[in-house]
């Protein structure tokens, strides 16, 4: 009786493992969704300008998130003085266990930016740039603890460890559309639409 009860534990244990990581992984696309969401409620509202990365392309504030919470595109609008209301649920992907994202601390953000989008001392990104908005990405969700993602980032980590959600990286597009992508698939240039939208 034992020992069928362990062939039967043996059997559904890894259908409920790839149940949970898919229900995570839904988790972590409607984030996304929701994210893309703020962000083009932003460029609505600001002259079709894309949400900055950050100040300056080296995480000076204000970072991308920071940004749509203080402006209030995301479920809690960031008080200063308060700093749970800078923990707006969307930014933390349901896979991750340790790290909630904290606005204000680029360190702790689980979704990144697509750098070439640009920053606060560059010209302004504006959505009307990106000429083919269904392939660019805008986010992804990766385990680097940073709020902004480039190839060369991605090449520095081992690739096996970076996706969160194995073997796939969830992202978002320009036009608001979220996905899947494995990392083989995922350009080396920066000039390739997928990074630059061009």
């Amino acid at each position: 009786m034992i020992a069928i009860i362990a062939i039967l534990a043996g059997m559904l244990l890894p259908a409920l493992n790839n149940a949970r990581a898919t229900a995570l992984r839904t988790g972590c696309i409607n984030n996304l969704k929701q994210l893309a969401l703020s962000s083009a409620n932003y460029s609505d509202s600001f002259d079709g300008i894309v949400v900055a990365v950050d100040g300056d392309g080296s995480a000076k504030k204000p970072l991308w998130g920071a940004t749509l919470s203080t402006n209030g595109f995301l479920s809690k609008k960031g008080v200063n003085g308060d700093g749970n209301s800078f923990r707006p649920p969307e930014m933390n992907c349901p896979a991750e266990t340790k790290t909630k994202c904290y606005v204000l601390t680029y360190s702790t953000y689980n979704y990144a930016m697509n750098l070439k989008i640009g920053y606060l001392t560059s010209e302004p990104f504006r959505r009307n740039q990106v000429k083919n908005p269904t392939s660019m990405h805008e986010m992804l969700c990766w385990k680097i603890p940073w709020h902004y993602s480039t190839w060369t980032q991605m090449n520095k980590y081992s690739p096996i460890n970076i996706p969160r959600h194995l073997p796939n990286f969830t992202l978002s597009y320009m036009d608001g559309h979220v996905g899947t992508i494995q990392f083989s698939f995922i350009p080396t240039s920066t000039d390739n639409v997928f990074w630059s939208g061009k």
